[in-house]
């Protein structure tokens, strides 16, 4: 199995990546001492909005690779706050009689996420993802239509006892929302046909927006690498405007996050390297009008604005485009 070249580079950023530090938080529900990590957002401290949360199980194994699956696919993305969960064996195990399952559940909901909701600005957009067994508990938070994620994403879950699909055809009545991710690895016939019949199942619903993935050449550890940058991709695939979007000007640049907020429910804001990379093509390209626009505008959102746009200024002289950079006003918004 060769893995292709992004999925080495994410393989080689785990490796270099310094873990977060840990923190505790005692449980009424389970009685004992509870882990978990969280990485802020690069510009955490230097902007004050609000940021979407991933709320990761397994996070005590997945967390540096979910984290190096961000930043690889930085600028493709919203920036995040991701919460790593550390959770295993019967805390995942959703079955009938196993209360430590349904005390974890009030730890992650009632004192979990309450402290990260005090602690940190977060968004009105939760994501939960797992893989595995923790995988399987992302889905059944799903399928009993658990309304503090907007968001899901559950790798090669474990579905071979059948337990997951008689749930999903008991609430065959019910109406789905949010996204969705679902996949399955080369793991055999036990695990791919109530796959099949699951993703059949939901694929009826109208108001879901439903991903599905089979890896046949991929084992279960493999494929939950590929399935993260899958994942991330299509459930974000409209973020970043297109080419023909970004040329066309400042207003259909601004109407495409501002219909991204609309979705979404928090403020976005545009990459500070592709304004500016806009910001250098319309200089390049003398079209006054639209420059002035761009400057202002990241002058106005990026706390360094000022001292980017000249250092970005510099930069473009140097590379040879000297008109383009004298074009790029030093009065007016700065």
């Amino acid at each position: 199995m060769k893995l292709p070249y992004y999925l080495m580079s994410i393989l080689l950023f785990v490796s270099h990546l310094v873990a977060a530090e840990s923190y505790q938080l005692n449980s009424k529900y389970l009685q004992s001492p509870q882990t978990y990590e969280v990485f802020l957002p690069d510009n955490y401290e230097h902007e004050q909005v609000s940021y979407p949360v991933i709320y990761l199980l397994h996070g005590q194994w997945d967390g540096a690779l979910l984290n190096a699956t961000l930043s690889t696919l930085q600028n493709k993305l919203p920036e995040f706050i991701v919460v790593s969960v550390h959770a295993r064996g019967k805390k995942l195990q959703q079955t009938k009689g196993n209360t430590i399952a349904a005390q974890f559940w009030d730890y992650f909901y009632l004192e979990l996420m309450a402290q990260i909701t005090r602690q940190y600005r977060v968004a009105p957009y939760a994501m939960l993802a797992g893989h595995s067994n923790a995988g399987s508990f992302v889905l059944r938070q799903f399928l009993t239509n658990n309304k503090h994620f907007k968001h899901y994403i559950a790798l090669s879950p474990s579905l071979d006892d059948g337990e997951l699909l008689a749930l999903a055809k008991k609430q065959s009545e019910q109406v789905y929302q949010g996204k969705l991710f679902i996949s399955v690895a080369n793991e055999g016939e036990h695990m791919e046909q109530p796959f099949d019949q699951l993703v059949a199942l939901l694929t009826a619903q109208n108001q879901l927006s439903l991903v599905n993935r089979k890896y046949p050449d991929y084992d279960h550890q493999a494929s939950k690498i590929i399935g993260l940058v899958d994942a991330l991709n299509s459930g974000f695939q409209d973020w970043v405007p297109s080419a023909t979007v970004k040329k066309a000007g400042f207003k259909p640049y601004q109407a495409h996050y501002a219909q991204l907020k609309e979705e979404y429910g928090f403020d976005v804001k545009p990459a500070k390297d592709d304004v500016l990379r806009l910001i250098a093509y319309f200089a390049i390209e003398a079209n006054v009008a639209e420059l002035a626009q761009f400057v202002d505008f990241f002058v106005q959102q990026y706390p360094d604005g000022k001292n980017a746009l000249l250092a970005f200024r510099q930069q473009l002289s140097e590379a040879g485009y000297m008109k383009a950079a004298q074009r790029i006003p030093l009065n007016g918004p700065l």
